[in-house]
């Protein structure tokens, strides 16, 4: 599923940047085929990718690593899922 996540966060793009590429080297890059990420301000971004298995992204999402990690840092997630627009 094509998902869009937008993100703010408190500590540096750097650090932010670094977390989820090493995550995606690990468990989530088996199950997110193709992503691209972007910072739109200070302490703003945006994610866009296309998960093979949103139950494991939940799981992952809401497992107490990810939120202690996100609670340290200051990282507020909103997901969306994305559908083609016919045209």
């Amino acid at each position: 599923m094509n998902t869009c996540i937008r993100a703010t966060f408190e500590c540096s793009w750097e650090k932010l940047e670094t977390r989820i590429k090493a995550d995606m080297a690990g468990e989530p890059g088996k199950w997110i085929a193709a992503y691209e990420m972007a910072q739109i301000s200070n302490n703003s971004m945006i994610w866009v990718g296309e998960i093979t298995d949103m139950e494991a992204f939940g799981a992952f999402m809401n497992s107490d690593y990810n939120k202690k990690w996100d609670e340290e840092n200051g990282v507020v997630v909103t997901a969306y899922s994305l559908t083609e627009m016919a045209g």
